[in-house]
């Protein structure tokens, strides 16, 4: 299903031979892309000190406050060097960030998430989440959920619980395919994914109708996440919630 190492390994490809779509693909423009998500949901959420935060960023910088005062602000100060490192590899091997190609990122994420329901409530037999009212948070913490679900989820269930065991599944056995074993590891993902959408303190009630259709949200999200790369899933999926919550489509 997946083979594409470049993502976290890039080779050197002249700029010239490298179009909008392999290039957006790549780690650089992946990473680099959604940074305002993870900068623009740290902002929002000190600025509003809120309670309610997003429970996949809860945990990670919870795991990281052990460390100390400054544990709280590693993760973030991880990633963002973990840009500018990429974006140096990248730019050693040839690749340029173009602004026109990151606003079209936006632009082609813009348009995944206004699919994005239609698809999943087809597929899945028509089931459908009801989610268009506000939680009654206020617009700033609502705004900053939306973009750190994008962030952050995708950096978990994506990023990280397919990515990765990808990559490695392809380095252990470079002649087989394997697709067995990734498709479980694809569909697991997809249903943690809906499954701690029920954890925590804020946690949404069970019902096997949400459940269902955040799974598939899930599938769909992990095959843009395959074929366009991490940035274009982390922002269909930050798209798609503000259209929700803010009840801007139906």
């Amino acid at each position: 299903m997946y083979s594409d190492r470049n993502f976290f390994k890039a080779n050197p490809l002249k700029q010239a031979q490298i179009g909008y779509f392999k290039a957006t693909k790549k780690a650089s423009y992946s990473l680099l892309s959604s940074l305002p998500l993870l900068l623009g949901y740290e902002t929002l959420i000190r600025i509003q000190n809120s309670p309610v935060v997003n429970g996949i960023a809860n945990w990670i910088q919870e795991i990281m406050h052990l460390l100390g005062f400054w544990g709280r602000i590693t993760v973030v100060l991880l990633i963002i060097l973990l840009c500018i490192s990429t974006i140096y590899r990248d730019k050693k091997q040839g690749i340029r960030i173009k602004k026109g190609y990151m606003i079209g990122m936006i632009a082609e994420s813009t348009v995944y998430a206004f699919l994005l329901a239609p698809l999943v409530t087809i597929v899945f037999f028509g089931y459908r989440l009801n989610i268009f009212e506000q939680n009654g948070y206020g617009f700033t913490t609502e705004l900053a959920m939306c973009l750190g679900a994008g962030f952050y989820e995708e950096f978990m269930f994506r990023f990280l619980l397919i990515g990765f065991p990808f990559v490695l599944l392809d380095n252990m056995y470079p002649e087989r395919k394997v697709y067995g074993t990734k498709f479980l590891i694809f569909v697991l993902s997809a249903a943690l994914f809906s499954y701690v959408h029920y954890i925590g303190t804020y946690a949404d009630i069970f019902t096997w109708s949400s459940f269902i259709f955040r799974m598939g949200a899930g599938i769909v999200l992990g095959i843009i996440f395959l074929l366009r790369g991490f940035g274009i899933a982390a922002w269909t999926h930050a798209i798609y919630d503000i259209l929700v919550t803010f009840n801007l489509f139906k």
